[in-house]
């Protein structure tokens, strides 16, 4: 007898990830490199069982250096020491004359090797060079796009340059979410929507999807209302209902104008507290503030601090002040404040120069109560900041936090002992809420994106809009079925003569159901925990081809432009402190680099 053949064990992992060039995140993995050059590739948790084929694809595309380094019987190929260069320049923000440092030289030749660029000048070359391959390789990557939402922002750095940062949102052919930095262009002249508009236009036009252009989410400047205007006269395909409006930005003004009827103060205020000068406010939010000012001002108040947080088995975590420009910052000092009341109790007393700070107990359960009111903002600003905001949870969050403020308001659900002054502040910020909760509530892009979460469908547009929940849903799908049916491809008519095709062709087309009915009409999807909406409709876009298509538009959508803020962010690093004098054309290819 013939022994049983067995085929060889397979290696339980690809070379494409066993090298670290994907990471988990939730049910997908990452590409590392695709990330750390600000892009966004994901790929099915399935690649670590062994289905391999989307990613090899992916990496012999975009990253044949890493490819082809991990070839079966292949030796590592390493880039070219020019290259990795001056991807080391951009990576760690160093300045461009450090490739004439003697010092940074001579560690080159003493592991013998020659620097493979002696000059500033013949660097700046080299980065224009990444730079055009990086927008090259952009251009063929959004022809995958069906059509593209950006997110924008404008920003002024260090040196006093302005420049507008222009992110791009798609979802591509198979249904994989995708957002490239498209831009970060020089400002010049006023910042009129006029001219942000103009600006956008051409960074559109520059990688050839300015006929692409579905949706843009800006923040609510009223500058911003004039450039979705001109954007409609610029690019017909565009129209101006499809502007969104930042959430995150629109709960900060809420939580602002709430603090400030609190008189909450200012980080001003506070420093002249500390300093006995008169303050118009001495509320328990500017009195915590002020005690984590001074703590982080004085290496002696910071050390006494810690020895009071280890006398009472406590961590040694200090009560950060806020920051005006950080969202959330006055909510988090006010929560640490609380969860530090004897320690907070403790620092003070024991001194004569801090008796200015000391609080009573009503003036703690004044500030905890505070705390409550803001929990539910700073639950959603993190809802909307973190992972990939889509406009489909947009609906729901308003109707959230439509429901915390009346919940306030009406001293329900567990704020019946609101202080009448928080109730006076919470219903300035309601009045501030409404504004744009009625500008939402007229805008039909939310209740298109809202029903393409098959777990909700039209149940929370009936839940909240009552009696005009019909007329709304029946408007929602003339949108799709208007937009989108015409997209449909024609089927081929089979030239046959039998019974059953002459009664196809005599049926009456509107008794034909198309998938916009069958999907409304089904039943909804029962999976909360890590549910990906996106991948949901990837799966079942035969099912319903009309919908889908719907879906790949409305939601590549962001529901806020926090990606131009954390470009921002990497923006305070690029011009850093030995950069001062980059200039605008350099700093925007630095910028599209990182």
């Amino acid at each position: 007898m013939e022994p049983v053949r067995t085929k060889p064990k397979r290696s339980k992992q690809s070379r494409a990830w066993s090298q670290n060039y994907l990471r988990t995140q939730g049910d997908v993995m990452v590409c590392i490199p695709c990330e750390q050059n600000k892009t966004m590739q994901t790929f099915k948790k399935s690649v670590q069982k062994g289905s391999t084929g989307n990613i090899i694809r992916h990496f012999k595309s975009f990253h044949p250096d890493i490819h082809s380094s991990h070839q079966k019987n292949s030796t590592v190929v390493s880039i070219a020491p020019a290259k990795a260069l001056v991807q080391w320049i951009i990576s760690t923000n160093q300045p461009f004359n450090t490739v004439e440092n003697k010092a940074f030289r001579d560690l080159f030749r003493a592991c013998g090797i020659e620097v493979p660029i002696l000059s500033r000048i013949t660097l700046k070359s080299q980065v224009e060079q990444e730079y055009n391959q990086v927008m090259d390789t952009l251009r063929i990557v959004l022809q995958s796009a069906n059509t593209v939402s950006i997110s924008t922002d404008a920003w002024t750095n260090s040196s006093n340059l302005p420049f507008l940062g222009i992110v791009v949102h798609w979802i591509d052919d198979d249904f994989n979410y995708q957002e490239r930095v498209l831009d970060f262009a020089r400002l010049i002249g006023k910042h009129s929507g006029e001219n942000m508009a103009h600006v956008i236009a051409k960074s559109l036009k520059h990688v050839g999807i300015e006929d692409k252009l579905f949706a843009i989410t800006g923040d609510n400047a009223g500058n911003n209302l004039t450039l979705a205007s001109e954007i409609e006269k610029l690019i017909p395909q565009f129209t101006k209902d499809h502007f969104v409006r930042c959430l995150a930005h629109v709960i900060n003004l809420c939580v602002q104008t709430i603090l400030v009827q609190l008189r909450s103060g200012t980080i001003k205020d506070a420093e002249d507290y500390n300093k006995n000068i008169s303050v118009d406010s001495t509320s328990p939010i500017l009195k915590v503030r002020a005690l984590s000012i001074l703590i982080g001002n004085s290496p002696q108040q910071l050390d006494y601090w810690k020895f009071i947080c280890n006398q009472t088995q406590k961590p040694a975590n200090q009560i950060q002040y806020d920051v005006a420009n950080r969202w959330n910052s006055t909510y988090y000092m006010i929560d640490r404040g609380c969860d530090y009341e004897e320690q907070y109790n403790l620092f003070v007393e024991n001194d004569l120069k801090r008796q200015h700070l000391k609080m009573s107990s009503p003036e703690w359960l004044y500030l905890n109560k505070v705390r409550r009111v803001l929990a539910k903002f700073e639950e959603l600003t993190k809802n909307v900041s973190e992972g990939q905001p889509q406009i489909s949870q947009s609906l729901a969050i308003y109707y959230e936090i439509d429901d915390h403020f009346n919940s306030i308001l009406e001293k329900s659900n567990g704020f019946d002992d609101m202080d009448d002054d928080i109730i006076d502040a919470v219903r300035s910020g309601y009045v501030h809420f409404q504004k744009y909760y009625n500008l939402a509530d007229c805008n039909d892009t939310y209740f298109v994106a809202s029903v393409l979460d098959p777990r909700m469908k039209t149940l929370l547009l009936q839940t909240h809009l009552a009696d005009a929940a019909e007329d709304v849903i029946q408007e929602v799908k003339r949108i799709i079925k208007t937009t989108y049916s015409a997209q449909q491809p024609q089927q081929t008519q089979v030239a046959t003569n039998n019974v059953i095709s002459r009664m196809l062709r005599n049926v009456p087309r509107a008794a034909i159901r198309c998938d916009v009915d069958n999907y409304f009409d089904g039943p909804l999807v029962d999976d909360y925990v890590g549910f990906d909406v996106i991948k949901w409709w990837k799966d079942h876009r035969q099912e319903y081809p009309i919908m889908a298509q719907a879906a790949r538009d409305y939601l590549a959508i962001p529901n806020s432009s926090v990606d131009c803020e954390r470009m921002f962010s990497r923006g305070v690093d690029v011009s850093g402190v030995r950069r001062h004098s980059l200039h605008a054309t350099t700093f925007r290819m630095l910028m599209m680099l990182k």
